[in-house]
């Protein structure tokens, strides 16, 4: 974007540069005629400035379009490929206790608290 925004005002500043030659022009037909190329110079930099920012609108619009079809797919992939309890096998949790099941290392605390008094 800072490309097409940078060209047009490139474009800008020629035009500028023409109305003030047009102002120092020493006939009146080589003054209209730098007017009017200023002029034309000026609605192309307008319309290359809306196109670049039409443009850029557009791919980020794109983009995001593209970014939510892959979440989603990515989404129904993982549901997919992940175990269910249900099935048949059983999850285990992290801890490498299965779910529903006690840890060993929680029955030694309980076990070790007890032991001393609740301390």
């Amino acid at each position: 974007m800072g490309a097409g925004n940078g060209v047009a005002q490139g474009i800008a500043a020629r035009a500028r540069d023409l109305a003030e030659t047009a102002a120092n022009a020493t006939t009146p037909q080589e003054a209209a005629q730098l007017k009017a190329q200023a002029q034309e110079l000026a609605q192309g930099a307008g319309q290359m400035r809306d196109a670049v920012g039409s443009a850029f609108s557009d791919a980020v619009a794109h983009t995001s379009l593209i970014g939510a079809v892959i979440l989603g797919v990515g989404t129904v992939v993982v549901a997919v490929l992940l175990p269910r309890a249900g099935k048949g096998g059983r999850v285990v949790a992290a801890s490498g206790a299965a779910e529903g099941e006690e840890r060993p290392e929680a029955a030694d605390e309980r076990d070790s608290v007890s032991a001393d008094g609740g301390r």
